[in-house]
């Protein structure tokens, strides 16, 4: 993980030893402008920081772009003969280490909640849609969070094994010359020390940082294996119902079929029924003239009468207006009650009707 860190000695005249490095790196997009391309609305934020040591007269030199640069008193509180050229450093790095202590806290214990509420709640309570949604936007967030803080804490530990670099050449060139204004071991070992604390907290930041993303990661990829299991048990009862329902349409097309074949057979019944029926009506109406004549004739109105003389005669009863008189009153009753009848059935199917109507309605 590079730092944009850059440092030299120059030997000469004025020998010094000069340091530049960002101290802080943001990333934030400016505000959405159609006339200019993303990379160009891309807003880098840095903190550098220049240092500058003399080694022939020991002045020491810091500028800071910072906006709330170490308090300065704190380490003149050092009991020691002079500051050592590195402490301000030493002094950044833990600010800037230690101001991520407690959002990383935060972020942990939020991570915490949502790892117990999905690995040990129902998950009736934990699949709700709504609830899943925010979840997800959650975990995401932590995720970023953790991977930009992996990001700065790599920074930081590429700033700490430079300046420790360039502590030991510090040393050197100061041991080297006699001239060089000569730094105290012991106060160089306290600062090399606090470096090396330092660095380790970086790298088991780095470790638990590492191991929070991943954990969060797993989650994710549990919700999704959770949304998704949920996804194909739905398909498996949708597909459960289309069969269900396919059986049914196949049992009542099945039905369909025999009640088909049902009606066929009922049909071609009926026409045998109908032929039958016309024959008997054709044979009636055959029939029917030399019925009537056979009747007419046959009654106690009409006779043959046989003469003496062997001549036959056709006599008429003077009571032959009886028939007529009978027979025809007799015949408009019978038609009349024909009609009454059909009128009746056909009155009351639409009463039948209107009452199906209603009901189905």
């Amino acid at each position: 993980m590079q730092s944009n860190y850059y440092s030299s000695i120059k030997l000469g005249e004025n020998p010094s030893l000069e340091i530049w490095y960002n101290l802080l790196e943001n990333h934030t997009i400016s505000p959405i402008d159609l006339r200019v391309t993303l990379a160009e609305s891309l807003v880098r934020q840095h903190e550098p920081v220049y240092f500058k040591y003399k080694f022939t007269t020991g002045q020491t030199v810091y500028l800071l772009s910072k906006s709330n640069p170490p308090d300065l008193r704190s380490l003149a509180n050092l009991q020691v003969p002079r500051i050592h050229p590195f402490s301000i450093h030493l002094r950044l790095l833990y600010q800037e280490i230690q101001a991520r202590s407690e959002p990383m806290a935060d972020m942990l214990s939020r991570m915490l909640d949502l790892e117990e509420r999905f690995l040990f709640k129902p998950l009736q309570e934990v699949m709700d849609p709504g609830q899943i949604k925010c979840d997800l936007q959650e975990l995401h967030k932590q995720a970023r969070y953790f991977a930009v803080s992996e990001h700065r804490n790599g920074r930081d530990l590429s700033n700490i094994e430079n300046l420790l670099r360039d502590l030991e050449r510090l040393i050197v060139e100061t041991t080297k010359n006699s001239t060089y204004v000569q730094i105290d071991p012991n106060v160089h070992q306290r600062v090399k020390d606090g470096f090396l604390s330092l660095q380790y907290s970086c790298h088991n930041t780095a470790r638990r940082t590492h191991n929070r993303r991943e954990r969060v990661q797993n989650i994710i990829a549990l919700l999704y294996n959770l949304m998704a299991n949920r996804d194909s048990i739905v398909n498996q009862n949708i597909a459960a119902d289309s069969a269900k329902i396919a059986r049914e349409s196949m049992a009542t097309a099945k039905e369909s079929a025999n009640m088909a074949r049902e009606s066929a057979a009922m049909a071609r019944e009926m026409r045998r029924d109908s032929a039958a029926m016309k024959t008997i009506a054709t044979l009636t109406m055959l029939y029917l003239p030399a019925t009537f004549v056979s009747s007419l004739f046959g009654s106690n109105f009409f006779a043959l009468s046989m003469q003496s003389a062997g001549g036959t005669t056709f006599v008429v009863s003077p009571l032959w207006w009886i028939l007529p008189t009978v027979a025809i009153p007799l015949t408009l009753f019978t038609i009349g009650i024909w009609v009454w009848w059909m009128a009746y059935r056909k009155k009351q199917d639409h009463k039948d009707s209107a009452i199906a109507k209603k009901r189905g309605a």
